[in-house]
């Protein structure tokens, strides 16, 4: 029962909240945010809320991924890096009685004399 007489601004900032504006006309909402110089390097966390437990303890399906890895190992499905460069490096057959060189290919006379082997004789069994 009471008039209220309005300014303009007055009316302008009511019509901007009932379009669900900002009430100032001036006012960006995309206005860069500063950035802000760490000198310590943002060494330390933005919030000193305690770190959850759920970032160091792997989860169900990382527990099973590991499972399978090690059983596989184990089992010898999965070589580990060490074996396979252990294996690498040593031939796997070589000759005892060579000279120095034994990746040297063999001569014309060697390649025969294996040919020819003949195994020894088995001895009877008492």
């Amino acid at each position: 029962d009471e008039e209220i007489v309005l300014s303009k601004d007055e009316i302008n900032t009511i019509r901007r909240i009932h379009r669900q504006e900002f009430p100032d006309a001036n006012f960006d909402p995309y206005e860069v945010m500063p950035e802000f110089d760490y000198p310590d390097g943002k060494i330390h966390p933005l919030s000193q809320a305690p770190e959850p437990k759920s970032r160091f303890i792997p989860s169900k399906g990382e527990a099973k991924k590991i499972i399978r890895m090690v059983r596989a190992i184990r089992n010898g499905w999965v070589k580990a890096a060490q074996d396979r460069d252990e294996k690498r490096k040593k031939p796997d057959v070589y000759d005892l009685w060579d000279a120095e060189d034994a990746s040297a290919p063999l001569t014309q006379t060697a390649r025969a004399r294996a040919l020819m082997h003949i195994a020894a004789p088995k001895a009877k069994l008492p």
